[in-house]
């Protein structure tokens, strides 16, 4: 599991079942509820601006509300540090986010473990997004969710094929939009399992993030996997991008970290569900919702 975040557990034979039906019946939309049927779940706007305060009183404050979306020391700009508001009501760095490319350009990508705990859980409160964070600060400005989106099976089940999830986000105080400040990255659906991807996550033991850049991804099952060092908790939603621009770090985002054991329990092989329709499906409804 990549987030510090963790839920209650589950009998490890459930678990093992879970996962081998889960991986046996993907793409059958019998066995399987269809992402297009993911609810919708609106943030209070007292709940962004709560947490996004939190931010101001406990953090780095903004260096800037827009910035030039370049990489910075092989940082992109359209990745970033989520946090959560735990039960102190302390901001928790919790796992990587980043800015996809939608026509309203609000739209964030994550693992949906990020989001939900899934098997009837809960979501997870008081959310945060801090893109290009380093050393504490704030570069790009810290944005909050207006929507969240996960797929039922994920809610229900966890079922590691779709633990994917998207964020909806604002700027408290302001009315520019992410994707004109960071820039983003485009979705790439059903383009099969190999790929150079470059993967920028943050640890959360660290204040500044950790990446490998041009690693084979390849199948495993139903599954994307690659491996690199050091891909610990905390870095849980990290996009996997193909095509990397090397001026702005952004690509096509084929995975994230996340599936098979909410990325895997060795933080030197790193996997992801397969973007497929599902994945279409959920972004689709961000893009509704947005």
């Amino acid at each position: 599991m990549r987030s510090t975040r963790r839920r209650l557990a589950v009998p490890a034979m459930v678990l093992v079942f879970a996962v081998l039906a889960a991986t046996a019946c993907h793409g059958d939309p019998a066995a399987v509820p269809p992402a297009s049927r993911a609810q919708v779940r609106s943030v209070a706007p007292t709940e962004g601006d709560d947490a996004a305060q939190r931010w101001t009183g406990q953090r780095t404050v903004p260096l800037s509300s827009a910035g030039s979306p370049t990489a910075t020391g092989g940082q992109p700009a359209a990745v970033g540090a989520l946090f959560y508001t735990d039960s102190d009501g302390a901001l928790t760095h919790h796992c990587t986010a980043s800015v996809l490319h939608s026509p309203n350009a609000d739209v964030v990508l994550t693992a949906a473990h990020c989001i939900h705990d899934g098997y009837g859980g809960d979501y997870v409160p008081g959310l945060v997004f801090v893109p290009g964070y380093r050393d504490g600060a704030s570069p790009y400005g810290v944005w909050v969710p207006t929507r969240t989106i996960v797929a039922p099976g994920w809610q229900q089940s966890g079922d590691p094929n779709l633990d994917v999830g998207f964020l909806v986000v604002r700027q408290p105080g302001s009315d520019h939009r992410i994707e004109d400040v960071t820039g983003a990255n485009t979705l790439g659906v059903d383009q099969g399992f190999e790929h150079r991807v470059t993967v920028t996550g943050y640890p959360s033991e660290s204040d500044e993030p950790v990446t490998c850049a041009g690693e084979s991804s390849r199948q495993n099952d139903s599954q994307l996997s690659f491996q690199c060092p050091d891909y610990t908790n905390g870095t849980s939603g990290a996009p996997w991008v193909a095509d990397a621009d090397p001026r702005t770090g952004s690509g096509t985002v084929v995975g994230v970290i996340g599936g098979y054991e909410e990325g895997g329990v060795d933080p030197d092989v790193s996997y992801s569900p397969y973007f497929g329709q599902d994945v279409k499906s959920l972004y689709d409804k961000a893009v509704a919702a947005s």
